[in-house]
């Protein structure tokens, strides 16, 4: 009897789940059926796009403002205008040092204009704690494009001045330090 009772218990729980899925499926079949009519004319349609037509065309605008407004002051921004980048034109005397044995070959281009054109010049050397020392040049030493130098000095500091015909002086510098073993 016992398996009789159990098949029957059983039996009645199917029929309960089924009921209920009938009932859930009638009403899922009911709500397909209905169907939701679209607006009925081209006015309808129109007011409910509208509102979202004008929000995208205020957001673009302020986009493409505010995307100019940074392009326009990135500079302001950054804290720091860009630098064009360094050329031989900026420097046309183009002087440079470097360490050569016991000393430092000093350098310059003897084809520039101003070196090609000069009356004469002058080499101005700056060591840490002394004064001053001018080396003369002239042109025959300017058209060499470098002099070599000795020093036991740590800092050193080198100015080309060159003098043209009508007395205009360009200069150059370069400051050098120097690491003692």
């Amino acid at each position: 009897m016992r398996g009789g009772k159990r098949q029957d218990s059983l039996w009645a729980r199917l029929q309960a789940r089924l009921s209920i899925f009938e009932g859930v499926h009638g009403q899922l079949e009911q709500t397909e059926s209905t169907e939701i009519s679209p607006p009925s004319t081209a006015a309808a349609l129109k007011k409910s796009t509208q509102p979202r037509l004008v929000s995208t065309v205020i957001a673009s605008a302020a986009l493409l403002v505010g995307g100019a407004s940074a392009f326009l002051l990135r500079d302001r921004i950054s804290g720091s205008p860009q630098q064009a980048p360094m050329t031989s034109a900026a420097f046309p005397l183009q002087l440079a040092v470097e360490a050569q044995g016991n000393g430092l070959n000093i350098r310059w281009n003897p084809q520039s204009a101003p070196v090609v054109q000069a009356r004469e010049g002058h080499l101005v050397i700056v060591e840490s704690d002394h004064r001053p020392r001018i080396i003369s040049l002239n042109p025959q030493l300017l058209t060499s494009g470098y002099v070599f130098y000795r020093s036991s000095a740590d800092r050193l500091q080198f100015q080309l001045e060159i003098v043209d015909n009508s007395g205009k002086v360009m200069r150059d510098s370069v400051l050098v330090l120097l690491s003692k073993p």
